[in-house]
């Protein structure tokens, strides 16, 4: 009875959100048109930036998920390196079981990539290890076990030290662009790219139109409330 509350809650809130961004649309794109902007134009607009605040909004909740999965697996590796010498071996396995659950969580766009290849083969090999652990014929020690511990702890320090980039920012560039090109860049230079790329297809491209409608004010206060940054 309380989940099918929930569920019926989180519908109502969430048709109640998409009415405000189907009006607020409706209101700008009317401004915008009013302003002098093609109607075209002034719709296009108006619907990028709505759906630039849900993606930004799913991007952001993926990224927070991520950095909690992140963190959680830092305080467990360096439990685990801890008592690898004293724990028995099943204590051992499921803290170790426990660990690989939450290192599969960490992948963000922005974080740790899925397609990262160091970091997904040393979580490979933790999960070969989890199931041999114990066994006569195992084929990785205990050594080289807190070997890739710590490989993955080297790792997930560096990660949790990576700013959070401009959600809004990234989803109005995912919106347009490949995300292909993100996948080589570092994190700060990640960043200032999309800083640099939102300024000039959307910030420079639009302001004297979103100025010239009056909407100045309430699209910044709009976009900061997207800006939001879980570090």
């Amino acid at each position: 009875m309380k989940g099918e509350r929930k569920l019926i809650f989180g519908d109502s809130e969430q048709k109640k959100k998409q009415k405000e961004q189907r009006s607020r649309e409706k209101e700008w794109k009317g401004k915008l048109t009013g302003a002098g902007m093609e109607k075209g134009a002034a719709g296009e607009l108006a619907k990028i930036i709505t759906e630039a605040q849900r993606s930004g909004e799913s991007l952001q909740e993926g990224y927070k998920t991520s950095r909690e999965h992140l963190e959680r697996a830092q305080r467990k590796i360096e439990l685990l390196l801890d008592e690898m010498t004293e724990e028995p071996e099943r204590d051992v396995k499921k803290s170790l079981d426990s660990l690989i659950v939450d290192l599969d969580h960490v992948y963000h766009i922005c974080s740790i990539r899925e397609d990262d290849p160091d970091y997904g083969s040393t979580v490979k090999c933790l999960k070969t290890a989890s199931s041999e652990l114990g066994m006569p014929d195992a084929k990785i020690s205990t050594l080289m076990l807190r070997s890739e511990l710590e490989n993955i702890q080297a790792v997930l320090k560096d990660a949790a030290a990576w700013e959070a980039p401009d959600f809004f920012a990234l989803a109005f560039y995912l919106i347009r662009e490949e995300k292909d090109t993100l996948a080589d860049m570092e994190n700060g230079q990640r960043n200032q790219f999309l800083s640099d790329y939102l300024k000039e297809n959307f910030t420079d491209r639009y302001a004297d139109s979103i100025e010239a409608a009056g909407l100045k004010e309430d699209m910044d206060a709009f976009i900061r409330m997207i800006h939001a940054i879980y570090n």
